[in-house]
């Protein structure tokens, strides 16, 4: 299987997500993905995770998530708190952009928006 874009594969995930806002946990974040990670390995595979720390980080993840901002994903409240996906945004993203790399792999980023999800909300 060809590489795939890991800042692609993020921006899709995150279109795709449920809920359009969530909090600006690192920790929460990292982890979640980090568990996505190991069974969605051939998404996610080029997010390399630090496990030495107090809980997994992914410098790589930290500029995606950066990348995104402001465009994509915002920061809300004056305390940056949480984050709101801009839909419309990441719709037009997908359809002029990301469709035509990662529409065969729509399911699996589907059911990886859906399991990044619970886990934020839990």
């Amino acid at each position: 299987m060809a590489s795939v874009n890991p800042y692609d594969v993020i921006s899709a995930i995150f279109h795709f997500l449920p809920e359009k806002e969530f909090e600006n946990n690192r920790e929460k974040l990292h982890s979640a993905f980090y568990r996505i990670r190991e069974k969605h390995r051939a998404l996610l595979n080029d997010l390399s995770f630090r496990k030495s720390l107090l809980f997994p980080r992914s410098h790589l993840l930290d500029d995606i998530l950066a990348s995104l901002q402001p465009e994509f994903l915002g920061k809300m409240n004056p305390d940056l708190e949480r984050y709101s996906i801009k839909p419309d945004r990441l719709e037009k993203l997908w359809n002029e952009d990301l469709k035509s790399a990662l529409g065969d792999k729509e399911p699996e980023i589907r059911e990886i928006a859906g399991e990044l999800c619970a886990i934020l909300k839990g």
